[in-house]
């Protein structure tokens, strides 16, 4: 370890709370209490807490732990969308948080891993701090991380084992169960590798346990996304050569934070940023490391992800949409880090190269995010929030109609009528 260590450390923990603190200043002096876009929906759920009402589907999503929150919000200050916004904000770090508990153990060397985090304070994730309706993701990658946590680094027991099935039940319900499949896909493949070492006198009982803990997940995660379908929403599935340029295309975006249509020059960066995954599983450190098999399980979590946007999305959408970094871009100091486990395991030239490579293209891409502008982005909601607003006051007042393009680019007449019976915060 470095004679400089704690002095790295302590700055690059000093540097990304700069960037926590910088967002949490613009988010509380540039948020407008107005819903957007699929906030308005939330109006309708109210004032009611009910089965029906929580397990409805949105378009083809559960958000079930949203309306819950958005009730909650509902009762104790009338759904103000300030108070919101801001507090989604600390449950954004609470995810960076659980992504942390998964890799600290593993990255104690590394003495400037904080500064990996700071990808999550670019401007390209502002609106999903902004979007209040955007807690769902929040809620389904925490939830998500915190499977992994308990699945993969905790003690392996049937306790944990229980947890982790609950928090992937967690994840499902906050928006879709893409993320916990994920963790499925690969909590099975960490049992394989279990149940098949030579010392493993249980492997009847363990084979048992794998297919309980499989069925448990169809019956809670699966199922409830069967029973509540929403029959009316049409979902288009994109056809495979579009899906497979959008996954490439996705998945250069989240490994080097870069994007580009040019598949010559997105492929050749994509097999680059796996270098480091496939080596890890050829030469076996993956089958032996805990932790590497959690950092495996963000990555196919990821994976499974970007191929279910592209699959659904990828006729209206080149790449995924800003909605969906939250949830894929916890893979990007994933793949940071192992490239300098990579250097650190074989400590020659070329590890070194590549890990230099990397870190500098990512490094890049970052800086030139962050120096785009966060004023100007923030600035440009505000705006587009107090245009709607305005436009809210003015139907209030009789002197406007309901058509408010700049938070709906639907007439929300219904809304407002509702928004008005609920005496929300917005409407006084």
């Amino acid at each position: 370890m470095s004679k400089h260590y704690k002095t790295i450390n302590l700055i690059s923990w000093a540097v990304l709370g700069v960037f926590v603190i910088i967002n949490l200043i613009y988010i509380s002096t540039t948020v407008v209490d107005i819903p957007y876009w699929d906030g308005w929906e939330m109006i309708f759920y109210l004032p009611n807490l009910s089965f029906d009402m929580l397990f409805t589907p949105h378009n083809e999503h559960l958000i079930v732990t949203t309306k819950l929150y958005t009730y909650i919000h509902y009762i104790f200050n009338g759904l103000n969308f300030k108070y919101i916004t801001i507090l989604n904000y600390f449950f954004f770090l609470g995810m960076l948080l659980s992504l942390y508990l998964i890799i600290k153990n593993y990255t104690k060397d590394i003495a400037y891993l904080p500064l990996l985090f700071i990808i999550f304070f670019s401007t390209i994730f502002i609106k999903n701090f902004m979007f209040t309706f955007l807690i769902s993701l929040i809620f389904m990658t925490t939830f998500g991380l915190l499977a992994i946590y308990f699945g993969f680094i905790r003690e392996r027991n049937n306790t944990n084992t229980i947890i982790m099935l609950l928090l992937m039940w967690l994840s499902a319900i906050s928006t879709s169960y893409s993320f916990p499949t994920g963790v499925m896909i690969a909590y099975i493949l960490k049992e394989l590798i279990y149940i098949s070492k030579p010392e493993n006198k249980h492997r009847t009982y363990e084979v048992i346990r794998v297919i309980v803990v499989l069925l448990t997940f169809i019956l809670i995660v699966i199922m409830p996304f069967i029973l509540f379908h929403n029959s009316e929403v049409q979902t288009s599935i994109t056809p495979l050569v579009k899906t497979i340029i959008s996954f490439i295309k996705s998945s250069l975006i989240v490994s080097m934070f870069i994007g580009t249509n040019n598949l010559f020059i997105s492929i050749p960066l994509v097999i680059f940023s796996a270098i480091p995954i496939i080596v890890f599983i050829v030469n076996g450190d993956v089958f032996k490391n805990k932790y590497l098999q959690a950092f495996y399980a963000i990555l196919i979590c990821t994976a499974v992800n970007i191929a279910g946007v592209s699959l659904i999305r990828g006729l209206t959408a080149h790449n995924i949409s800003p909605r969906h970094y939250i949830f894929t871009h916890v893979a990007t100091p994933i793949i940071a880090i192992l490239f300098i486990k990579l250097h650190q395991r074989y400590k020659n030239k070329l590890t070194k190269v590549m890990a230099v490579i990397y870190i500098t293209i990512l490094s890049t891409a970052t800086l030139i995010l962050l120096l785009s502008g966060y004023d100007r982005k923030y600035l440009n909601i505000n705006q587009t929030r107090e245009t709607g607003a305005d436009c809210v006051q003015a139907y209030y007042a009789g002197s406007g109609n309901s058509l408010c393009e700049t938070v709906n680019p639907a007439t929300i007449e219904r809304y407002l009528e509702k928004a008005k019976q609920l005496q929300l915060s917005f409407t006084k």
